[in-house]
């Protein structure tokens, strides 16, 4: 069996997690589970500082990019 892979798909800014999701469901359907192992959307812990408040928030690490391991056959490939 070939070795998983991680690959990076761009997309739109702020799309992200929506990218992401339909790729989870497209998983699902077409029963890719044994070939697609994850998707990320990679995120930093960050601490700003608003009015003299600091916060820790959530960041998307690389905006625009979702990343997934799969292993890329003809049926992942097109």
């Amino acid at each position: 069996m070939a070795e998983a892979k991680w690959y990076v798909v761009h997309t739109y800014s702020g799309y992200e997690n929506k990218v992401k999701t339909n790729i989870e469901k497209a998983i699902e359907t077409q029963h890719l589970e044994e070939q697609i192992l994850d998707v990320r959307v990679p995120m930093v812990e960050v601490t700003e500082t608003k009015d003299g408040v600091k916060k820790q928030v959530s960041k998307k690490m690389y905006p625009g990019y979702v990343l997934i391991e799969m292993i890329m056959n003809r049926w992942t490939r097109k």
